[in-house]
């Protein structure tokens, strides 16, 4: 079972950084495989909810075509993002 004090440093640890995540669950091996596995995860994430990437800071760059879109909240949308 995790403390409280673990996981509100964690929380804390993922929402510092967009790849929070990674680091908070990756150990310092250098296992690139899996920060790249949780890179492509976030990065589905935030094509998924661009509001997000708005939210983050993260609409710039590779990412600015995020800036002017919404979430797809249409049935078709919520079945693709089920299927993912």
């Amino acid at each position: 079972m995790i403390s409280r004090r673990a996981f509100v440093a964690t929380a804390a640890l993922c929402s510092a950084t967009p790849t929070g995540i990674a680091r908070a669950l990756v150990p310092d091996d250098g296992d690139a495989g899996l920060t790249a596995l949780f890179d492509r995860l976030f990065q589905q994430g935030l094509e998924r909810r661009p509001e997000s990437a708005t939210l983050l800071g993260l609409d710039k760059g590779a990412n600015a075509g995020l800036k002017a879109r919404l979430s797809d909240e249409s049935a078709a949308g919520i079945a693709a993002a089920r299927a993912l």
